[in-house]
């Protein structure tokens, strides 16, 4: 089967299709652009980068995904209902859907390189579909079923900084939508086809000002939520990482608080506020002192993983050299043996003495690499090894921190009861100081419980972490030579091929002569 012939049954099934999009229309539709730009030589169809599919009378989008080098796609005047099968086309960055029936926009999500899109004249009432669509530079939603409830979705644009041209033609949008979208759009350059002139602009932005200040004042606010949100995750991952999550300021202090019942009946004592902001303040510096030192050993573990690769690197790159060495040597002897045994065999003094000390040199060759990948992997070994006795010697420290931090809460939190004790027995009242009695009891075993199940956290995480990448790197170590063994392998055996192949040259020459 042809590459050609494939390409269609992969677009058709093997069978002729009406109303959609078949490989005689791909077909005809590729030769007749690549003729007109007087391209050279032609290209596989599904390599095209342009696509002019308008007048094809198209009733559905389908028999596109193999398209992915797809630059530019012409859909326009056809009888199209939905956007559909368009995801593998990431490269799009033109796309004409005008004059269809269209009803919604769907299906770009992943379109996020498209910098021109068109729905000129179709019927389409909601402005949906776009938030992925950041790079673009051209909208056309001309002569739709927009009306003015959905000026306020025109909004979303002024996320897009490329964003100049918009055509709103021929639509109920209200006779003060141009200034709205004028006012509200600072990028916008071209509106239905006109330059946006400066005092346009400044009259729309008058009209509109008080609302454009109480926008922009969201935007901020929006903005600074989103930041202080990538900025706890980054320090959260960070945190994670160095095996401190729920150490930073004042964080262990309101976990260990939470979820306490009995909390604030005590909270309403005298005095206990301040002994709670007190231990507040004593909690966030042993948080603060274990969080530091974890991080301290974060890097020691880092520097011991980068001085692991660092070796292994070195190693690699001697081991490659040796290899190389040895392909360099076995080349050059292959081509004398070669040539003689070409001379020997016009002369008809043909032997297998030749051929044999091919085969014993193909031999040579793959003994001394898998000579070279064993001594490889053994050192790696060795090296893995040794990584293994230093980091476990640095989770034992680590280990030896958290059991550390865990007494120094265990101890704080005493102290805070016994403060509250205090204040508990100076309560007139028999009834409401055993009450309070009872209840600071519950309070110090929460959070005695909480302590515990930290230091079993941090425990067993330091654990995983260590265990873990000690398993990602003797995997890492075992799926790379089993790769190397394949590859001196497969050398051989096309050495080998490559060897008889010559042997059954010259015995063809022997029996013609």
């Amino acid at each position: 089967m042809t590459s050609t012939s494939f390409a269609k049954t992969a677009l058709t099934g093997g069978q002729a299709q009406t109303g959609v999009i078949n490989h005689e229309l791909i077909e005809k539709s590729v030769r007749e652009y690549e003729k007109r730009q007087n391209a050279l030589e032609s290209v596989h169809i599904f390599e095209t980068t342009v696509l002019e599919l308008s007048f094809k009378n198209i009733l559905t989008i389908q028999n596109l995904r193999p398209f992915t080098s797809l630059k530019k796609l012409q859909l326009d005047n056809n009888s199209i209902t939905k956007i559909e099968n368009l995801e593998t086309l990431t490269q799009l960055e033109w796309l004409d859907l005008s004059f269809n029936k269209i009803k919604r926009i769907e299906g770009l999500d992943s379109l996020v390189k498209l910098k021109t899109l068109s729905f000129f004249n179709n019927e389409i009432s909601h402005i949906e579909g776009l938030e992925n669509l950041h790079d673009l530079e051209v909208l056309n939603l001309g002569k739709n079923k927009l009306t003015t409830s959905e000026l306020s979705s025109f909004l979303q644009f002024r996320q897009f900084p490329n964003l100049r041209i918009i055509i709103t033609k021929e639509n109920e949008l209200g006779e003060t939508s141009n200034d709205f979208l004028i006012a509200f759009l600072p990028n916008l350059r071209y509106l239905n086809y006109k330059l946006v002139q400066k005092h346009q602009r400044a009259g729309a932005i008058e009209l509109y000002e008080g609302d454009i200040r109480r926008l922009e004042q969201e935007e901020r606010s929006v903005k600074e939520k989103e930041r202080a949100a990538k900025e706890k995750k980054e320090r959260t991952d960070a945190d994670n990482k160095a095996n401190c999550l729920g150490f930073f300021k004042d964080e262990l202090y309101h976990l260990l608080l939470a979820n306490d019942p009995d909390l604030p009946e005590l909270a309403n004592l005298e005095r206990v506020e301040d002994l709670l902001e007190s231990f507040r303040e004593r909690i966030e510096l042993i948080s603060t002192d274990f969080r530091e030192k974890m991080y301290g050993e974060l890097e020691q573990k880092e520097k011991e993983v980068e001085y692991f690769s660092e070796s292994q690197d070195l190693l690699q790159e001697q081991i490659e050299e040796v290899s190389l060495n040895a392909l360099e040597t076995f080349e050059k002897k292959k081509h004398l043996i070669q040539k003689n045994l070409w001379i020997k065999g016009l002369q008809l003094n043909h032997s297998q003495e030749d051929l044999m000390e091919l085969q014993q040199l193909n031999e040579n060759l793959v003994q001394e690499l898998f000579s070279s990948e064993t001594r490889c992997h053994e050192v790696t070994s060795s090296l893995l090894k040794d990584f293994r006795g230093r980091r476990s010697a640095l989770m034992t420290t680590s280990r030896e921190l958290c059991f550390t931090v865990s007494k120094e809460l265990l101890k704080c939190s005493r102290e805070l009861d016994d403060e509250i004790r205090e204040v508990v027995n100076a309560v007139e009242t028999d009834d409401l100081r055993n009450l309070m009695v009872a209840s600071l009891t519950a309070s110090a075993d929460h959070r005695i419980n909480y302590i515990e199940s930290v230091e079993d956290r941090l425990v067993k995480t330091e654990e995983q972490i260590c265990t873990s990448l000690i398993d990602e790197l003797v995997e890492k170590e075992h799926q790379r030579n089993r790769k190397r063994v394949v590859e001196i392998w497969n050398l051989y055996g096309e050495n080998k091929l490559e060897f008889l192949g010559a042997d059954n040259e010259n015995s063809d020459d022997e029996m013609y002569m």
